[in-house]
């Protein structure tokens, strides 16, 4: 992960962004994985797994249309708002739809 087309993205921001996710894709995926419980994550982890891919999906498809200089995508900040708004909120110690979290 971490590629488009064989190489890293061209544009910074998707770049970051990207490195970025890859960070909660390796939590999610230990979590799952390993059946370990993850602290940021909780229950969570495999709803993590499919915003990732639902959030690298939308980066490799402006990525691409940046490189063939074309418009990116709408939905990429449609995709980006609510996948880190629920990441933002389990930092938080919340749920990921920002609910408080019952022991």
């Amino acid at each position: 992960m971490g590629e488009v087309e064989g190489r890293l993205p061209d544009d910074p921001e998707l770049r970051e962004e990207l490195l970025r996710l890859q960070t909660w894709w390796g939590r999610a995926c230990d979590s799952v994985n390993h059946e370990r419980e993850n602290e940021l994550l909780k229950d969570e982890a495999p709803y993590a797994i499919e915003w990732c891919i639902s959030l690298a999906a939308e980066i490799v498809v402006a990525e691409i249309a940046i490189r063939q200089r074309n418009d990116v995508p709408y939905t990429l900040q449609a995709t980006r708002y609510w996948v880190w708004e629920r990441f933002s909120n389990l930092e938080k110690g919340l749920m990921s739809n920002g609910v408080e979290r019952t022991l």
